[in-house]
């Protein structure tokens, strides 16, 4: 419920900027001032939404100019992606002792501290290969797939474009990559056999493939199913409660989300939400809803009854919390990653 208590850790990142010379770019931050900013995690508690939020520390990851996006988590650890030349992915501590349980979150005020938490810490980074930049999206395998000593993530990168590139995360490993378009890869989801990506075309292509065929030789063709006219830049992939549909949020004005049956991809139903729900960027399941996320000034979180299709609520961050561009849910807690 957007009333309970949740614990976000945020992933503060500069807007997707012009190229400098050397590789870096310059980020919008502030009221029009241009700087260099290095990617920063930081964990807030957030309490009933008419209270705010409880700031909890920080851990700023030097040489990340480009900002944090996309995530994955297994409780424990999380990885975030850095849209750089090249790509990287960071793998971080998160500093939890234990699951946080509503135990400990009810006893959270404005200025307290979370029981439990710990200093972050950065374990390793993974760079990808020079040519390999600007990531947009990392999607892993269930939680169900993970071995003692592996657990496999796909990252979609702007260039080479359509290039989704597998690493392991336990490694920090590269693995390898396949040209699925020549679109970028937006988002995905791995589901059973099969994993769902989405591309920047104009409408949106939603490609199906075949988990253990995609990086065996050169054979694999993904299926694929373009939306309908108007339905383009989908960023945000959500799966249902039963892994029967996705949901697809768009980038559009107003956002829009389509429901598709997985695995024959047929569409089920379509919601357009209010018209200050727009531009949505990543999404999450949480319980039988869907939260996500909007590339607004400043973001805004939104709820959908996923069964239904129904428009639910929406909550705005405050002023200067802008471009939510990733969240993950795990134990009952968001965690939300911005891009100021």
């Amino acid at each position: 419920d957007f009333a309970a208590v949740a614990q976000a850790f945020v992933g503060a990142a500069s807007m997707r900027g012009t190229r400098r010379r050397g590789g870096g770019r310059t980020g919008m931050v502030g009221s029009g001032m241009k700087m260099r900013v290095a990617g920063c995690v930081c964990v807030i508690a957030s309490l009933a939404c008419v209270r705010g939020m409880s700031y909890q520390g920080e851990l700023r990851l030097p040489h990340t100019d480009g900002g944090l996006f996309g995530s994955v988590t297994d409780g424990t650890e999380a990885w975030f992606g850095v849209d750089g030349y090249p790509a990287k992915v960071v793998r971080i501590r998160l500093g939890l002792s234990g699951v946080v349980g509503s135990s400990q979150l009810s006893q959270v005020a404005d200025g307290e501290r979370v029981g439990g938490l710990q200093p972050m810490e950065e374990v390793s980074r993974l760079d990808f290969l020079a040519e390999e930049e600007r990531l947009w999206s990392l999607t892993a395998e269930p939680l169900s797939e993970r071995t003692a000593t592996s657990w496999f993530a796909y990252a979609g990168v702007g260039n080479p474009a359509g290039r989704l590139v597998k690493i392991d995360l336990l490694l920090m490993k590269r693995v390898g990559y396949v040209q699925l378009s020549d679109k970028d890869v937006r988002g995905g989801i791995v589901q059973g056999k099969f994993s769902y990506f989405v591309t920047s075309a104009k409408p949106a292509t939603v490609l199906r493939c075949p988990v253990h065929d995609m990086f065996h030789g050169d054979t694999f063709h993904p299926v694929e199913v373009t939306l309908a006219l108007g339905e383009h830049s989908v960023q945000a992939v959500v799966p249902d409660e039963t892994n029967q549909h996705i949901l697809l949020g768009t980038y559009t004005q107003p956002g829009r989300v389509v429901k598709l049956s997985i695995p024959d991809m047929t569409r089920s139903a379509s919601l357009q939400l209010p018209v200050e729900d727009q531009m949505l960027y990543c999404g999450a399941l949480w319980g039988s809803h869907a939260i996500f996320g909007t590339s607004t000034l400043p973001g805004r979180l939104v709820k959908v009854h996923v069964h239904s299709l129904t428009h639910v609520k929406s909550v705005e961050f405050k002023k200067g919390e802008d471009r939510a561009v990733s969240v993950v849910v795990w134990g009952g807690q968001a965690f939300v990653g911005l891009a100021n």
